[in-house]
């Protein structure tokens, strides 16, 4: 017996579950309702997590709020 693995369905549905929780956790209160998804605001948010990584890195710290991960593991998860 062949099982046929469909990879679309499996990546459709872990972004539903991470949208829902993140939208339940609050992340979807505030969206800017002119331009909820521009290019630009993406990639600076994406920039600025990337910089915290790597200050994080540089330091060798461990993160304020999951004090037992580092803190450029959380920045990248961010």
């Amino acid at each position: 017996m062949t099982i046929k693995f469909d990879s679309r369905f499996a990546a459709n549905y872990l972004v539903g579950l991470c949208h829902g929780a993140a939208k339940e956790a609050g992340w979807w209160d505030n969206v800017d309702k002119e331009h909820p998804f521009s290019f630009s605001n993406k990639l600076i948010l994406i920039i600025s997590e990337c910089i915290e990584a790597m200050e994080g890195d540089r330091s060798d710290k461990m993160d304020d709020k999951l004090p037992h991960r580092p803190m450029r593991e959380v920045e990248l998860a961010d």
